[in-house]
């Protein structure tokens, strides 16, 4: 029996670089369909059941595919694992942790792999990404169906408001010539002050002062 091998770098490594490499990519996928396998076999999907039985069953499915190819990860690299399969399954995959981040004010995607956020007003890409062509679309249903809205060849183009105050839009072949572009401008729950309106480039000091005294 071949024995344990560990997969990403020990505890030190910071969180914000697992899931980056094809390796982990493949992996939670597997883990991810089999953990669909599971459930199909149970009758149930993933909103219908509470999450800590989710969980449950995509720990499940860790386990088993990291035996079979003989891998070892740390709690907080199977904790990642386990939420970003979570995200996959009743969030929106790669852009969960995106829209939880209240540093993140817009998300651009570009394709399956090509990711954009803006902070600060600053524009800047990251590493997450989605499986392929099929995997964005699935989360740009899964984004635009709550607000009664879907996106297909028939209606290419979608602009909306989600629950939340966010505001979406969506073009799709034939309409995007080089695939899928969704951005996401989120809803500030907490209003901008002066300072940050200095802090991003939005406004000057002088700007600030003259306001201020109007």
């Amino acid at each position: 029996m071949k024995s344990m091998q560990p997969y990403m770098p020990g505890e030190s490594a910071p969180a914000s670089d697992i899931g980056i490499s094809d390796r982990y990519q493949e992996i939670k996928f597997r883990v991810f369909d089999l953990t669909l396998e599971y459930l199909d076999q149970q009758g149930v999907e993933g909103e219908s059941i509470p999450l800590t039985a989710l969980q449950d069953e995509i720990a499940r499915a860790i386990a088993v595919v990291l035996m079979s190819r003989g891998i070892a990860l740390n709690m907080r690299e199977r904790a990642q694992l386990i939420e970003d399969v979570q995200n996959e399954i009743v969030g929106f995959g790669p852009l969960e942790p995106l829209l939880k981040d209240p540093g993140v004010d817009d998300i651009i995607v570009n394709g399956p792999a090509r990711i954009y956020v803006e902070r600060n007003g600053e524009l800047e890409p990251v590493q997450t990404r989605f499986r392929d062509t099929t995997h964005l679309m699935n989360v740009i249903q899964r984004i635009v169906s709550p607000i009664g809205r879907r996106v297909d060849e028939g209606t290419p183009y979608v602009d909306g408001r989600l629950p939340d105050g966010s505001r979406v839009n969506v073009i799709i072949p034939p309409v995007a010539l080089d695939g899928p572009i969704l951005s996401i401008r989120k809803f500030k729950h907490i209003p901008l002050t002066g300072e940050d309106l200095v802090r991003n480039g939005t406004a000057t000091p002088d700007m600030l002062k003259y306001l201020i005294g109007a």
